[in-house]
């Protein structure tokens, strides 16, 4: 799947919304996932990729990360507020250059768009929260039936 999942990525520019510098995130090619299935725990099942690994956006300037449909809506006040709780606190570093994100990678991208939502302090944006811990563990859910049965009586 990897060598199929790298043909279909793209690169794709954003601004951040914080720090308006230029960053660049992996998305999936428009018409590549073709949708098969809703599984049971609401995980969207696609034919040749799993498009949630690629939801998140990061910026690797000022820790700002958001889910894709969401990365530009961000008013003065929650900009002030990510500004205050994250990137005081904010290591930046180098933009990591790989060609398909890993699950770790995607659980990590997750888990700071959830805290930056989170951080947002917005009554309407507590529904993105569960959004993000929902497709974390999906992805995480995803991992454990890709382990052979002898790793998975362990966990």
């Amino acid at each position: 799947m990897d060598a199929n999942e790298k043909n279909l990525l793209i690169d794709k520019k954003y601004t951040c919304p914080i720090c308006e510098k230029q960053i660049h995130a992996k998305t999936v090619k428009a018409n590549t996932a073709k949708f098969i299935d809703t599984k049971y725990d609401l995980r969207p099942i696609h034919s040749n990729i799993n498009i949630t690994k690629y939801d998140a956006i990061c910026c690797s300037y000022c820790g700002f990360a958001s889910l894709t449909k969401n990365f530009d809506t961000t008013t003065s006040t929650q900009r002030k507020l990510i500004r205050e709780k994250i990137q005081t606190n904010y290591k930046s570093h180098e933009e990591t250059e790989c060609d398909i994100y890993t699950t770790e990678m995607a659980i990590s991208r997750m888990k700071m768009a959830l805290l930056c939502t989170v951080s947002k302090a917005r009554l309407a944006m507590y529904a993105l929260k569960y959004v993000g811990c929902i497709r974390i563990w999906q992805m995480r859910l995803q991992k454990i039936l890709q382990m052979p049965k002898q790793k998975k009586r362990l966990i």
